[in-house]
């Protein structure tokens, strides 16, 4: 489909969407903080801008060959925000979320895939899931060991990971390494200007839901030519 038509239709669509995932995040939000004192990032406009600016990312990226693949992850990039939301709100993500874009996510995967004519997209989906598990489930592990209970992360950014390693894996397993480091990297630098701020005394209290989807939706839209890059060099 052409950019020209698509562009208008995903950012009226999400729009829309973006204004009901933010009473989801209110919902949510169980310390019942009002829309207008919201954190930053976690408010009505700040979602529905969020939603917009995600779905025009993955119309760019899926509106040619792989355009069948396009509503799977315009789902998986409003579970992101309202995942993100949730966290900058009460630095908790809703398992509950997660799981349901796991399960609906990955039949939505499965249908692309039949529907491209790549099945074998499929296994590289679930390879990715298990990628990533493995990757943040390990990182978490270890930190625990060595910092106790002040990790950088919770067991709920794990549970998130197998989401992230499934959309990442559909299309190159190979990516969903750097989708996570592109994650890492931007909550360390974000930590880093916080504490340099004084808005925190430690990373650990910065919710890091937020820098694993950011850098899964870069990956989406980069990791590739990342790869390509890192293969060059």
């Amino acid at each position: 489909m052409s950019l020209y038509v698509l562009i208008p239709l995903v950012v009226a669509a999400g729009a829309v969407i973006g204004r009901y995932l933010a009473v989801v995040v209110q919902r949510a939000a169980e310390d019942g903080v009002p829309p207008g004192s919201a954190p930053f990032g976690s408010g009505p406009v700040e979602i529905a801008i969020a939603n917009v600016a995600v779905w025009v990312v993955f119309a760019v990226r899926f509106h040619d060959v792989l355009f069948a693949a396009l509503p799977a992850y315009l789902f998986f990039g409003s579970v992101l925000v309202t995942q993100s939301a949730i966290d900058i709100r009460i630095q908790r993500l809703p398992r509950q979320n997660t799981f349901v874009g796991i399960t609906l996510g990955g039949t939505s995967l499965i249908v692309a895939a039949l529907v491209v004519d790549e099945p074998r997209r499929i296994w590289m989906a679930g390879l990715g899931a298990l990628i990533a598990l493995a990757l943040i489930g390990g990182v978490y592990a270890i930190s625990n060991v060595v910092y106790g209970d002040d990790v950088a992360f919770g067991f709920g950014d794990v549970l998130l990971s197998p989401l992230l390693g499934l959309y990442l894996g559909w299309l190159n397993p190979g990516i969903v390494a750097p989708g996570l480091f592109f994650g890492f990297i931007l909550g360390s630098i974000a930590a880093g200007i916080a504490i340099l701020r004084r808005r925190g005394d430690t990373a650990g209290q910065l919710p890091f839901g937020p820098f694993l989807a950011l850098g899964a939706v870069a990956a989406v839209f980069v990791g590739q030519p990342f790869l390509d890059l890192m293969g060059s060099l």
